[in-house]
């Protein structure tokens, strides 16, 4: 579509849209700068750091000539949001070309194409506002010729670069039938100050700065056309000072380079060499981006003056200014000054294939009040899921140099959680709508209630048994493991820490649940302590419960309200070694809380040991099994399915 040029006057009223992220913080600052009166609006999406994005406006709210509202266009209305403005900058979106395979598509689809036609809808009857649409390189998919031009067919080869398409598309649409005056701008991989933290540049200058190894995908020559910021957002308002009404334009740099190059450029800013672990590559990945600028600098003289290594540079100073290379120091100085209402504590294992899922369903599922943090402890993980974890800004990182158990790495959370209300969750947990809100609810309504949890479901829907009675000997001895077991399966001590047919209507009494949803206020481990770090694994959640019952606290199951439970995908590649830990901390338990069976323990030691040896076989044997069930599953693409029959691990 040829362009159209109307003359603007020099200061406006402008609403931007995604306001807080790289580009839209950017562009904000921009129009500021240039006298504009700017309103902006922005959902927050968890796709990282909430505090990142906020930080990203910090010059912006000090501007009188700056409001900022906090709303979703794709549910919230938006009619008042548009009156009175006088041009439109829609830069919201759900970003990320490889996370849009799979379960978070539906984010891309409310976040890209929904918001944009609720936008679309809102800005209908105002046919005198212009729209600038931020669109993306990635629509053109693996372009035949380069550099591309804006009329090649666009070929999208990923779910982001499909719903940016379609964000096209009703744009074209709505200028077609009602005369709506848009201009679409396609972003080429954008870099610089304020950059996401999950793309490749941040990444890249974070790993090689402290020492880590960075993950090129592929052979390392596919190549990119990396654009500065500056230069991105001095085209974009450019765009409206020169008046432009209608046609399609690349901001490019008119560049190209490898990933190769890209790292030798940054190892050369940074004075420091990098470590490349190569990796397969990445569905939605394109060989080559390259585009043509030429249309653009014939309309509004863009001409792209940053190179490659001073922009490279400008990233790498703002970093090390803002402090976002995450360490446990870094991530508590970025927070907010006002202490979130809840923290939640994960602490990691090797639970690199679920982990993030477990973060990602917290973030999607906040208090109603959005005051939440979460702590991720790392005990020396070796599946690379700790550089993983420490590249995420949406989460305060510590990470151990070796295993401290289960126990310790909470307390290390709960020494670092600055909430009234600690969660502790596990990383193949998967938090529901409203599960936060209501387990606050319980203990505010509950004096006498300490310690509460939801119910644990498994994938098929299968509720599973992490309400136990507190352990005893007969527990241990006669347990699913055990060498009784082995020829007496109906033994009347099997099921010793369960309850059985307990009713599940409401809220229930028990003697604790499993550590793997739990929740309780920081005035009960101020009163009763932390979690006992002697536990390296296993029982420090009967333990707790049981200190909390000696002082005056029950523990509640809320059967009503479930989370996900991926049984076993957190410990389940783990050595079978945990027979032996799960004795220790048997033995610890039942020293400090029962001692007339501790001593009888002890008096049967040659028994025992011919019991844990049964146990070491019957461990061995199912790890086995479990790892060759998982192994299949994975490359079915399907999650694990918890054992017929709970464990009898408590």
């Amino acid at each position: 579509m040829p362009s159209k040029k109307e003359k603007a006057p020099e200061r406006r009223r402008v609403l931007v849209t995604g306001a807080a992220g790289f580009i839209g913080s950017s562009l904000v600052d921009e129009l500021l700068a240039r006298g504009h009166e700017v309103v902006g609006v922005d959902n927050f999406l968890g796709n990282y750091g909430r505090n990142v994005k906020l930080a990203n406006l910090r010059a912006a709210r000090e501007a009188a000539s700056f409001t900022f509202r906090e709303l979703d266009l794709a549910r919230d209305e938006l009619e008042d949001v548009v009156d009175g403005v006088d041009a439109a900058f829609h830069l919201a979106a759900r970003p990320g070309v490889r996370d849009s395979w799979g379960r978070h598509y539906e984010e891309y689809l409310t976040n890209n194409v929904l918001a944009t036609q609720r936008l679309l809808e809102a800005l209908r009857a105002r046919a005198d506002v212009p729209l600038i649409l931020a669109s993306s390189s990635s629509v053109y998919g693996d372009a035949s010729r380069l550099p591309v031009t804006e009329d090649a067919t666009p070929a999208p080869v990923s779910p982001y670069g499909a719903t940016k398409l379609a964000a096209e598309d009703l744009v074209d649409l709505y200028r077609k039938s009602y005369g709506l005056r848009a201009v679409i701008l396609r972003y080429f991989t954008v870099y610089g100050p304020r950059q996401r933290p999950d793309m490749a540049i941040h990444k890249f200058i974070r790993a090689i700065r402290d020492g880590e190894a960075i993950v090129l995908y592929g052979d390392g020559e596919e190549r990119r056309d990396f654009t500065y910021v500056g230069d991105a957002v001095k085209a974009t308002a450019e765009v409206l000072a020169r008046g432009l009404t209608s046609g399609t334009y690349n901001v490019a740099s008119g560049k190209t380079v490898s990933l190769a190059e890209l790292t030798a450029s940054i190892e050369k800013v940074l004075g420091q060499k990098a470590d490349v672990t190569r990796a397969p590559h990445q569905r939605g990945d394109v060989r080559a981006t390259h585009g043509d600028i030429t249309a653009l600098g014939k309309e509004v003289g863009y001409d792209p003056a940053t190179t490659l290594e001073e922009g490279l540079a400008a990233q790498a100073a703002w970093m090390e200014k803002e402090a976002l290379r995450e360490t446990p120091a870094t991530a508590a100085a970025r927070r907010p000054v006002r202490p979130p209402k809840l923290s939640v504590i994960i602490v990691n294992y090797n639970a690199g294939h679920v982990i993030h899922e477990a973060i990602d369903s917290c973030w999607r599922n906040p208090p109603a009040d959005g005051e939440l943090e979460i702590i991720v402890v790392d005990n020396a993980s070796s599946d690379g899921s700790a550089q993983a974890l420490a590249a995420r800004d949406d989460i305060v990182f510590i990470r151990n140099r070796q295993n401290l158990g289960y126990a310790a790495a909470n307390n290390q959370g709960l020494a670092a959680a600055r909430g009234d209300y600690f969660m502790l969750l596990n990383p193949d947990v998967e938090v529901s709508p409203g599960v936060f809100d209501k387990l606050v609810d319980f203990l505010d309504e509950n004096p006498d209630a300490g310690i509460v949890g939801p119910a644990l479901v498994s994938p098929a829907g299968r509720l599973q048994e992490s309400y136990r009675r507190f352990p005893n000997l007969l527990h241990l001895v006669g347990s699913r493991r055990s060498l009784i077991y082995r020829f007496w399966p109906r033994n009347p001590f099997s099921r010793q820490g369960f309850y059985g047919n307990l009713e599940l209507d409401g809220p229930v009494k028990v003697d604790f649940i499993a550590g793997a949803a739990m929740m309780f206020k920081r005035e009960l481990v101020d009163f009763i302590g932390p979690l006992d770090p002697e536990y390296f694994m296993y029982v420090e959640d009967a333990d707790f419960s049981r200190r909390a019952r000696d002082a005056g606290y029950y523990t509640y199951l809320l059967p009503n309200l479930a989370v996900l439970h991926l049984w076993g995908e957190s410990a389940a590649l783990h050595p079978y070694r945990i027979v032996f830990i799960h004795h220790i901390s048997m033995m610890r338990y039942l020293r400090m809380h029962q001692p007339l069976q501790f001593a009888l323990y002890i008096l049967l030691l040659p028994l025992v040991g011919v019991h844990l040896l049964f146990e070491l076989l019957y461990a061995w044997r199912a790890t086995r099994r479990r790892k060759k069930q998982l192994a299949a599953e994975r490359e079915a693409g399907a999650p694990g399915e918890e054992p017929a029959a709970p464990s009898d691990g408590v």
